[in-house]
């Protein structure tokens, strides 16, 4: 075996153009697998740390093309009062936030839910609290931050709670960070900020703007069809009633609930 190892160096030694390029090769199929997996370990493995995840489902529009996206905030609305089949619905949706802290501009991974997100997902806060319905009112802005965030950021220092972190010159109190194993619902994209939705009060009125994500709870005992039968209908009544021509509802024939 030394023999053989020796032989191999020494041969290697003497054709470097042929050594590098094995080298970048398997560097490179490893690299590769490695991504592969963390993907599908993220995507396919890992059970969201939520509170009965299999409850959970996207109730989204579609159409001949798929998945389109869930409806504009009204259409959420209607959703949420006109059907049975939910414990709870909530609206999220995620970006690039530029905020500041302590006078000085960050730029962090953000997104803005409703106040009833991490009550619908049965998340619990590492410290402080997490948002409320009550939080939509911005009598008294509040932000929530996550784990990985606060370790980052803060060295996980417990005073963060009460600090202060502005987003388009308003000052949003932190009231609570998420627990360490919560990344958020969209891999790949680990979270820092959640803020309430109503920061985009416009939006919020827009039935023509098609921007938010729908994450719902089933009751125990629903099952999806009945579910998506019944969300069909009150997508299909919010549309016959929109009159703007966006391009997505041209695509959006019905709805569906996706596990």
């Amino acid at each position: 075996m030394g023999q053989d190892l020796r032989y191999a160096l020494r041969s290697l030694r003497k054709t470097p153009g042929f050594t590098v390029a094995a080298v970048l090769t398997i560097a490179l199929g490893v690299g590769a697998n490695t991504a592969i997996f963390s993907l599908v370990d993220a995507v396919l493995l890992r059970v969201l740390p939520v509170q009965n995840p299999k409850q959970l489902v996207f109730p989204t529009a579609a159409g001949t093309a798929g998945p389109s996206g869930a409806p504009p905030y009204p259409c959420f609305e209607r959703l949420r009062s006109g059907t049975s089949s939910f414990a709870g619905l909530a609206a999220f949706t995620g970006d690039e936030l530029r905020v500041e802290i302590d006078g000085n501009p960050e730029q962090v991974m953000g997104q803005i839910a409703s106040g009833n997100y991490f009550e619908v997902l049965g998340v619990k806060p590492a410290i402080g609290r997490l948002m409320t319905e009550q939080d939509e009112k911005l009598d008294g802005p509040v932000a929530v931050i996550s784990h990985s965030y606060w370790q980052r950021r803060f060295g996980g220092d417990a005073a963060v709670l009460g600090k202060t972190v502005s987003f388009r010159k308003q000052p949003f109190t932190i009231i609570g960070v998420t627990p360490p194993e919560f990344w958020g619902l969209s891999p790949g994209r680990p979270l820092d900020l959640t803020l309430p939705i109503t920061v985009e009060r416009k939006a919020l009125s827009d039935s023509g703007m098609w921007w938010l994500t729908i994450i719902a709870r089933l009751k125990p005992g629903i099952s999806v069809d009945r579910a998506q039968a019944e969300s069909n209908a009150v997508f299909k009544s919010f549309m016959a009633d929109s009159k703007s021509r966006h391009p997505a509802e041209i695509l959006a024939k019905h709805f569906e609930v996706v596990p």
